[in-house]
């Protein structure tokens, strides 16, 4: 098994997260296979097959290596796709590498801010199954990691993948201008009076001149049933 080496150089780390297969590193890991089905070195062709199909398959294995690349796209189903992966927890930075066709030579881990670029060292004691790389206490909450795997095997160093870890990877995007509306305007609403409709009160003297003829009315009929 390769051994992974941690390279402290700040020079030629991409800035982005994705990938590297479906381009230069797929292509040349076909070439790579061809070369080796020519000279009779089938189990070069076979690693080189394998490591093709566990990074996405892409693109597509020509003719005279259809029959071989199927059978290491079987192969990555079972072992797993390639996988990268990390994050921060403290003082330390762990990393997560599933390469299971073996390609991956060396491992540079890149703490970066506005103005600085800080190689972060292996530390001696990792958890089982993880790499652990230490961060420098100078490094603000909010630094940019990028962690970058290389492969030596080939006639020239290969990126085979890249991720960022904290910093602007995690920063919302902003919102597309197009997408927000405007909020209606908010109405406003008159307040209602109560008594708008109840007209001018009565002047006193026709409440009791009301008042004293309901009593008239009232002694009359009082009057008549006797």
């Amino acid at each position: 098994m390769l051994a992974l080496l941690l390279v402290a150089t700040a020079i030629g780390v991409p800035d982005l997260e994705s990938p590297i297969a479906e381009g230069k590193l797929g292509g040349t890991l076909l070439s790579a296979a061809g070369t080796a089905t020519a000279t009779g070195d089938l189990q070069s062709r076979d690693r080189w097959l394998r490591a093709w199909a566990s990074l996405g398959g892409r693109p597509a294995a020509p003719d005279g290596l259809s029959a071989a690349a199927e059978e290491a796209r079987r192969w990555s189903k079972e072992k797993g796709a390639f996988r990268l992966f990390g994050s921060r927890e403290g003082t330390r930075l762990k990393l997560g590498l599933h390469d299971p066709a073996g390609i991956v030579t060396r491992i540079e881990a890149i703490g970066r801010t506005a103005d600085r670029a800080v190689t972060l060292p292996r530390a001696e004691q990792e958890a089982d199954g993880r790499m652990e790389l230490i961060i420098d206490a100078s490094l603000p909450p909010d630094a940019r990691f990028e962690v970058t795997t290389y492969c030596d095997l080939l006639a020239e160093p290969m990126v085979v993948r890249v991720v960022t870890i904290g910093g602007a990877s995690l920063a919302p995007a902003a919102p597309d201008p197009k997408s927000l509306r405007a909020a209606p305007p908010r109405q406003r609403v008159a307040a209602v009076d109560t008594m708008a409709d109840v007209g001018d009160p009565l002047p006193w003297w026709w409440v009791v001149a009301g008042v004293v003829t309901l009593s008239l009315v009232g002694g009359a009929v009082w009057q008549e049933t006797r």
